[in-house]
């Protein structure tokens, strides 16, 4: 098993570190959304208009959900790990450029691999939703027993899989979450699976 450098024993970590999380109940109590707003463009470079592009994108959704969203613009890395460990937010919009598995904060690039390892106190019972492209670069695939899996970037924030949406150009004119035609993680059931037979104690054993 591969992502690019992530060996097994890394992944083994997040899964059990997510799995701890998820049977203690660890999970957020308040009722607040957070959209982060990237001042990045896709090469890593600040870029106002980018950030313009990005912010609009933010602010249709600010207006769409109400008082209990925020925006933090010109947002980095260590933003989205404030949000993540606070339980006071319960769902995590990321607006900027972005994959399937990684998404460009203002400083750098995030990836799903980050992800789980920001996450540390609990896990989000609301969405992560990533307003971005969606590409699936191969080299950002978890290669498991031969088979390329896609992970997406809140993989291990959320108590539910199904909470995971993507943001193409519909959805940021008509805000359609609920379409499940927009569902970041159609192949989850498939990864959940391989995933959680790296945790059985033969596999485990032998990885």
């Amino acid at each position: 098993m591969r992502f690019q450098d992530i060996d097994e024993a890394f992944v083994l970590d997040a899964l059990q570190r997510y799995d701890l999380l998820l049977k203690a109940g660890s999970v957020n109590k308040g009722k607040k959304t957070v959209i982060l707003c990237s001042g990045a463009d896709k090469y890593g470079c600040p870029s106002l208009e980018e950030h313009g592009e990005h912010l609009t994108i933010a602010r249709h959704y600010k207006e769409k959900i109400g008082d209990s969203a925020s925006i933090v613009q010109h947002a980095a890395s260590e933003h989205l790990e404030e949000i993540l460990n606070d339980r006071n937010i319960n769902n995590v919009f990321v607006s900027g450029h972005a994959s399937y598995g990684c998404w460009m904060a203002t400083d750098r690039l995030v990836r799903w691999t980050d992800v789980s390892e920001m996450a540390t106190d609990h896990l989000k019972q609301g969405l992560f939703v990533k307003l971005g492209c969606n590409t699936n670069p191969p080299d950002e695939q978890l290669l498991i027993n031969g088979q390329d899996y896609p992970v997406p970037l809140g993989y291990f924030a959320v108590a539910k899989h199904e909470a995971i949406y993507y943001g193409r150009w519909e959805i940021m004119r008509t805000g359609e979450l609920q379409n499940p035609r927009y569902l970041v993680n159609y192949e989850r059931n498939s990864l959940d699976k391989q995933l959680q037979a790296l945790t059985t104690p033969s596999l485990a054993a032998t990885g």
